[in-house]
């Protein structure tokens, strides 16, 4: 089987939801304010975002606003509240990759990321030989 390179991925807001993404091909970059996240956009590739609608610092989803003028093509994978249609409507209308709830489990958060980047989950015996 053919591996993909490393995928940059951009975490905001997830605390300590991250540890699912473990033995996927990417580089992960955790940051808790979009502000620090739109710093990574502008200097960094960038290949998908993970966050939550609503950050301290970007609520009401400002961030993903932000996100969509300064690069479109990125894939956006967002967390909305359990049951808020408008968070969800929104994210979607934004142009949100998927959209789950913050009652997700991790492991549908992992797969619904494995989906929308179309990633290869590492085996143990993929890790060893890897090099």
């Amino acid at each position: 089987m053919i591996f993909l390179g490393q995928a940059n991925i951009l975490t905001i807001g997830l605390n300590g939801k991250t540890n699912v993404f473990s033995n996927l091909p990417m580089n992960l970059i955790n940051v808790q304010d979009a502000a620090h996240a739109v710093q990574y956009i502008k200097t960094e590739h960038i290949d998908a975002v993970v966050c939550n609608w609503d950050l301290p610092d970007m609520p009401n989803g400002i961030f993903l606003k932000k996100l969509r003028a300064l690069k479109p093509q990125i894939k956006t994978i967002v967390i909305v509240k359990a049951g808020n249609t408008n968070e969800e409507i929104s994210a979607r209308c934004i142009g949100a990759s998927a959209v789950l709830t913050d009652h997700s489990s991790k492991s549908l958060l992992r797969q619904t990321v494995i989906d929308a980047l179309r990633l290869h989950e590492y085996t143990p015996a993929d890790m060893a030989n890897k090099d």
